[in-house]
């Protein structure tokens, strides 16, 4: 960003261009909130539609991170990663490549840029955040097909599945023991297990649902 400004004046990048005659090699360069209002200016409402807060999102990562006050969370750091990446290479692209110079990749190891085209391909087309946590695609969808599967039959009698977190699952456990994700299946206090979890009861004889022999069907929504 400095360097889009020292390419309009080189005395944009100090931080007082009033004392231009006096610059040295010690003299402070701008500041942040000063950088980015020179460039507001310079550049207008492209650059502002290129920001879109995203400034915003690296001067206060970047001040956590030298108050050693750090919080990245999932998938928040992916987010934030994916968001900043963008940023810089649309800034690029937009306000410093030359003519002959088609992207930032040019400039850049190709050996990094492929581990972001890797993380970038997995987290945008085989992984997602579902249920407070990372999963495949196809896990998410065997999850939304069996909360239609509400019912079994057994015996010629029609019984209601027990959800996760239901009273009479495990009643002898914890009772916060569903404040957590299923550890076999995924789902959350509420949803229905899917087939073959082994945390699911069975709501015939209330043993394992999984191993507990009872003769059953699912009934189809």
């Amino acid at each position: 960003m400095k360097e889009r400004l020292r390419r309009e004046h080189y005395l944009l990048i100090y931080a007082d261009i009033d004392k231009y005659k006096l610059i040295t090699r010690a003299t402070k360069t701008v500041s942040w909130t000063v950088l980015t209002e020179r460039l507001k200016q310079i550049l207008g409402e492209k650059f502002n539609k290129i920001d879109a807060g995203r400034l915003d999102l690296a001067q206060s990562l970047r001040n956590q991170m030298i108050h050693y006050d750090v919080e990245l969370s999932h998938p928040q750091v992916y987010h934030d990663f994916a968001n900043l990446l963008n940023f810089i290479v649309r800034f690029y692209e937009e306000f410093l490549a030359y003519e002959d110079e088609k992207s930032l990749k040019d400039l850049i190891n190709e050996n990094l840029w492929l581990e972001v085209d890797d993380l970038y391909f997995v987290f945008s087309h085989d992984i997602v955040y579902y249920n407070n946590n990372f999963m495949t695609k196809e896990d998410v969808e065997e999850i939304e097909q069996c909360q239609k599967l509400t019912k079994i039959e057994s015996d010629g009698k029609i019984y209601s599945r027990i959800k996760y977190g239901d009273p009479e699952e495990w009643n002898d456990w914890d009772s916060d023991y569903a404040d957590r994700i299923c550890h076999d299946c995924g789902v959350v206090k509420g949803q229905y297990h899917t087939k073959g979890c082994d945390m699911e009861r069975c709501p015939v004889c209330r043993d394992q649902f999984l191993s507990c022999g009872c003769p059953r069907k699912y009934l189809e929504p």
